[in-house]
Formats: C-alpha cells, sequence, structure tokens
C-alpha cells in the first residue's frame, strides 16, 4: 500500500484495527496510543500527504 495522500479517517480506521486508541488532542494533530506503549501522532487534515505518516 502506498503511503500518499490518504484520507484522516482512513488512516485512523487502520490504525484502530491494529489495536491504537486515541489518547490526546492537542491543536490539529492526534495522539494515539498502542497497549504496548507505543505512540502514533496524526496529522488532523485530508488527505495525510506522504511525509505526514
Amino acid at each position: 500500500m502506498s503511503l500518499r495522500n490518504h484520507r484522516f479517517r482512513d488512516v485512523l480506521r487502520v490504525l484502530h484495527k491494529h489495536g491504537f486508541v486515541v489518547d490526546r488532542q492537542s491543536g490539529s494533530h492526534i495522539q494515539l496510543v498502542h497497549k504496548d506503549g507505543k505512540y502514533v501522532t496524526l496529522p488532523r487534515q485530508d488527505p495525510i500527504k506522504e511525509g505526514g505518516l
């Protein structure tokens, strides 16, 4: 799967399927955490450009 220009909602859905849950939001970014302690910061923009992932 290419990491170019994906919709925010689609990326969030994939992360949820892999066990990530929303931890907090600051401005236009959402931070998700996995039960094993990994964090992912996701920009709230459509589309999420390649450099944002």
